[in-house]
């Protein structure tokens, strides 16, 4: 035995469900006598939003916003549906059957981001609707069509034919009040001026379900030549709360199969008019929109129903009026012009921060800081952005470009937070601004080639000997230039020194030389040629692989460098060359000497920098992040007042790093994958100011109890 179920009224049946509750009192039963118990068979679908995310209308802030999501869900059972707002602005409300409203504050401008819902009895659905936000000067209509233009009636006619002549008092719209026209509905500019190019016409406006609309229509022959039409909102018409202009828009559609129209916008500021170069055609009997926007717009100058021309491109922020311009040709003798149904021009609007908060790079007490909010921002029309620091700790600067500056004190230690704003043409807008600011440590040392004054155990034996490999031209990190670990002594592995090294010299295929001293070990940089017009370029670099562990991540302070020339007709200068993230660089500031030695000490903090990019590297730009130091080196450039051996002796280089909070200096130190009670002796082994030991004590509670130095 079986069960068939029809309905007349259900033409694709998907599932079905018998005695859903006793009330039904369910009295199926079969051959046998047995009654049948409650089933059901099929599956019915939850509903579904068709897509995801919704991206509705824009809505203007100040003004009453209306739309719907209805017509965005779909339910396969076509069970009644009903919506809701799950999350986003307050300004929106979603009613049960979907239509939007609400009204929009200046804080809302940008970017909004709604979750909402729609339910049946036993399903849903969510999705995400984005809804912008915007400043408007003028609006007539709505995108897509708006049927409450005219609320009564069938068409009206304006209030005077369009002049020849522009003039702004002569309004074209309707009267207030015919046909259920509002000129004073809100976030809307109903009253407006305009000019024909053939005068005595009265636009006509039409209620119609797929939206109302203005027709900009005329009988006669325009074969040969166009009728030209021209609607306008000058200043004293314009939505409260905007300034300057942004993005422009229009929907439109021709007459009649035999027109063309075509449409651009005009603009007027105090120097004159203005009509834009692009232009939009529509030959069809749909809807076109043209959006363009000002900012990337060109213009010329615009001279017709009697307004003056203005010359060079208009200036924005002084909009004195605004228009569309409307210029259409026929194929026959007849009625010939354009429907219009949506106008909108868009204030200028205002910039914003990306995040809020924004979470800068953290500075290190007493340790000059730097660091851009400029990425952290942006402007809709790439209008010119300044920025400002409203409120926060006095340390902090903030450029006009965003560069951010300064160098915390020991007051200053833990979370800073600043307001921060950008300003552009359209308006300002402010973020919180985070910047921690750790507690300094000690100073160590990242590099340490040799010591101050001289130092003799560099070679412990021996007379000189040569490095692993020549100097190659182009700088390859790999390509050790030291001497092999035991030769002669050389200990490439002593506690405390970074000696493995590499670099590079414009000239090729020659090993440096490393010569023990009595007054101090030394490298030879030098080469035998002529070196009387261009310098002879050497350059010895230590990469973060090879610097002391304790010092790796902690801000650059310190340059030192021990350094005379080879012999009496060499002129050898010294400058420094550090590698951030962002690419190579060398300081501004150099140092010459004689056959002397001489001690060139730069402080990193004060030091400036410019782009490196000798011996095939890339230059950084701007200044480089002295917290992210990948590389540094020396750059030796020797000229020659005679041909011969040419060069710089070195006998001691020494980077210093400082400011890194002190939990950031403990690290696996003894080198035995690790970290425990035996890395913080080796950290107290390798501080030589004896003060130091609180800090110390400091670092090992906070490793073993977790708690804050």
């Amino acid at each position: 035995e079986h069960v068939e179920l029809t309905s007349p009224t259900v033409t694709s049946p998907v599932a079905m469900r018998f005695a859903w509750n006793e009330i039904a009192m369910p009295n199926l039963v079969n051959g046998a006598g047995l009654v049948t118990s409650a089933f059901r068979a099929g599956e019915v679908k939850p509903p579904l939003f068709t897509e995801d995310p919704i991206n509705e209308i824009d809505a203007i802030a100040g003004a009453a916003y209306s739309s719907s999501i209805a017509d965005d869900a779909f339910d396969p059972g076509g069970r009644p549906m009903t919506f809701s707002k799950e999350s986003g602005p307050a300004w929106l409300n979603v009613a049960l059957d979907g239509t939007l409203s609400g009204i929009p504050s200046d804080s809302d401008i940008g970017d909004n981001v709604f979750t909402v819902q729609v339910d049946v009895e036993d399903g849903s659905d969510t999705a995400t609707l984005n809804i912008s936000v915007i400043k408007a000067i003028v609006r007539w209509g709505q995108a897509g069509g708006d049927t409450e233009i005219l609320t009564a009636g069938t068409n009206t006619a304006g209030q005077n034919p369009f002049p020849a002549v522009y003039n702004p008092a002569t309004l074209v719209n309707p009267a207030d009040g015919t046909n259920g026209y509002n000129v004073n509905a809100v976030g809307r500019t109903n009253e407006f001026s305009g000019a024909f190019s053939n005068t005595n016409t009265v636009p006509v406006f039409v209620n119609n379900a797929a939206g109302d609309y203005m027709q900009l229509v005329y009988n006669g022959d325009f074969t040969s030549s166009p009728f030209e039409t021209m609607v306008v909102w000058d200043s004293s018409k314009f939505l409260p709360g905007g300034s300057g202009l942004g993005a422009m828009t229009v929907e439109f559609k021709e007459r009649s199969g035999s027109n063309v129209p075509t449409v651009s916008f005009v603009v007027e500021t105090s120097a004159g008019w203005y009509v834009t170069d692009q232009t939009d055609t529509q030959d069809g009997s749909t809807y076109k929109s043209f959006i363009l926007d000002a900012a990337s717009a060109t213009f010329s100058g615009f001279n017709k129903f009697g307004v003056t021309a203005g010359s060079g491109p208009p200036d924005l922020s002084d909009i004195q009026s605004v228009g569309v311009f409307s210029s259409t040709t026929s194929t026959v003798i007849g009625w010939t012009g354009t429907f219009l149904r949506y106008i909108q021009f868009a204030a200028n609007q205002p910039p914003s921060f990306t995040s809020d908060p924004i979470n800068e790079l953290s500075a290190f007490e007493g340790a000059a800081y730097g660091s851009s909010i400029a990425d952290d921002a942006s402007d809709p029309e790439s209008d010119p952005m300044t920025f400002s620091k409203v409120s926060g700790r006095a340390w902090l600067s903030v450029a006009p470009n965003g560069d951010l500056s300064g160098t915390p004190g020991a007051g200053d230690v833990g979370v800073n937070a600043f307001t921060v704003q950008v300003d552009a043409l359209g308006g300002s807008h402010t973020a919180t601004l985070n910047i921690t600011v750790n507690a300094a440590g000690p100073s160590f040392d990242i590099v340490k080639w040799g010591q101050a004054g001289g130092d003799t155990e560099i070679l412990t034996a021996g007379t000189n000997t040569a490095g692993q490999n020549p100097f190659p031209a182009v700088y390859d990190p790999a390509a050790l230039v030291n001497p092999a670990d035991g030769t002669n002594g050389y200990d490439v592995n002593a506690a405390g020194r970074t000696n493995e090294f590499s670099g590079a010299y414009s000239n090729t295929n020659t090993t440096p030389v490393f010569v023990n001293n009595a007054a101090g070990d030394y490298m030879q940089l030098v080469y035998n040629g002529d070196f009387t017009a261009a310098p002879f370029e050497t350059m010895v670099v230590w990469d973060s692989s090879e610097f002391l562990a304790q010092g790796s991540s902690s801000p650059l302070e310190e340059l030192s460098v021990e350094f005379r020339e080879k012999s009496s007709s060499n002129v050898p200068t010294v400058s420094f060359v550090v590698e951030t993230s962002a690419g190579w660089y060398v300081t501004d500031q150099t140092d010459t000497t004689d056959q002397t030695y001489k001690s060139f000490i730069l402080d990193a903090a004060t030091a400036t920098f410019s782009g490196f990019n000798k011996f095939g590297l890339t230059a950084g730009s701007g200044q480089p992040d002295l917290s992210d130091i990948q590389s540094v080196g020396v750059l030796s450039s020797t000229t020659n007042t005679a041909v011969g051996w040419t060069g710089t002796f070195i006998r001691y280089v020494n980077v210093v790093a400082s400011g890194g909070s002190n939990q950031d200096l403990l690290g696996d130190l003894t080198g035995d994958g690790i970290v425990n009670m035996e890395d913080i002796a080796e950290l107290g082994k390798l501080w030589l100011n004896p003060h130091d030991i609180n800090t110390l004590l400091q670092i090992a509670n906070n490793w073993l109890y977790g708690t804050s130095p």
